[in-house]
């Protein structure tokens, strides 16, 4: 049983909320895996792509990362953000994962409205 985040996954998140930070968008996963092997200077090959992949699922099963757009597969892939990045889109001060995880539940409660504004969806 795991205790923690691992180096992959904690790399995967600071990479994440760089991005966020930086150019206020979600990354998708080929994104994702450019900055990973520039950062570590080594080309991709087939255990890290599994290596990635595996590990960004481990974080959205845990609701440290959420998929927040697209509809996965080529034409619409899905594009990934920290729950605190997401959460303190809203304007709120977030402490740390276990808040953002609280704020990002309270706003999927309250009808969807305030998650459909952070996505750019129109109002209805």
């Amino acid at each position: 049983m795991s205790h923690g985040l691992g180096g992959l996954q904690r790399e995967i998140k600071q990479i994440l909320d760089r991005a966020f930070q930086q150019q206020h968008r979600p990354l998708r996963l080929a994104e994702l895996r450019i900055v990973l092997a520039h950062q570590r200077g080594r080309p991709r090959d087939a255990n890290s792509d599994r290596s990635l992949n595996r590990a960004l699922k481990s974080l959205v099963d845990r609701g440290e990362v959420l998929i927040c757009g697209g509809r996965g597969g080529q034409r619409d892939p899905y594009r990934y953000t920290t729950v605190e990045s997401f959460a303190s889109a809203t304007g709120q001060q977030v402490k740390d994962t276990a808040h953002a995880q609280q704020i990002v539940a309270e706003m999927t409660l309250a009808g969807g409205q305030a998650l459909d504004r952070l996505r750019g969806k129109p109002e209805e």
